[in-house]
C-alpha cells in the first residue's frame, strides 16, 4: 500500500506516473473519494501520460462510459456515481484497461486484479491519496 499527500492538484502527475508503471494492457483501477477529491482530475493525467490529450478527456457523469483509444491499447473510464448498482460483468465487457470512479458503488467485487484508490479531501484542502494494488478478490 502507497499513502501519499498532496498539496495541490499539480502533484497529481507524480502519483499518475506511479500508478501508470503498475498499469498492465489489462487492467482495473478503482477509485473513490468524495465529490470534487480529484477522480476525474487524476484520470485525465493518467490518460495524459498514455497519449490521449486531456481537452479530450470529459467526466462520463452522464454517459457512464467514455472509451478512449491509443495504438497500443483502449481505455475505458466508467463514472458510477450516477448508478445505483451495477453488474461488473456487463460494465466491463470488452478488453482494455478500465478506471471506474465511484468504485464503491459496484454491486460485487470484479473478477480482475485492481488498483484500488482513494483520495481524502483534508481539512486544509491537501489531499491524502491511499493506492492498493490488489490480487484477484
Amino acid at each position: 500500500m502507497l499513502l501519499r499527500q498532496i498539496d495541490s492538484i499539480e502533484e497529481l502527475k507524480e502519483i499518475a506516473t506511479e500508478i501508470n508503471a503498475l498499469l498492465e494492457h489489462k487492467s482495473v483501477i478503482l477509485m473513490s473519494g468524495k465529490l470534487g477529491a480529484g477522480k476525474t482530475t487524476l484520470t485525465k493525467e493518467l490518460l495524459a501520460q498514455r497519449g490521449i490529450e486531456k481537452k479530450t478527456v470529459k467526466s462520463p457523469t452522464y454517459t457512464i462510459k467514455r472509451t478512449y483509444k491509443t495504438p497500443n491499447e483502449t481505455i475505458h473510464h466508467i463514472d458510477l456515481y450516477r448508478i445505483d448498482k451495477v453488474d461488473t460483468d456487463e460494465l466491463m465487457d470488452e478488453e482494455g484497461i478500465y478506471i471506474i470512479e465511484w468504485a464503491d458503488k459496484l454491486s460485487e467485487p470484479i473478477k480482475e486484479p485492481a488498483i484500488k484508490i482513494h483520495i481524502d479531501i483534508n481539512q486544509d484542502e491537501s489531499r491524502t491519496i491511499k493506492i492498493e494494488n490488489e490480487e484477484v478478490q
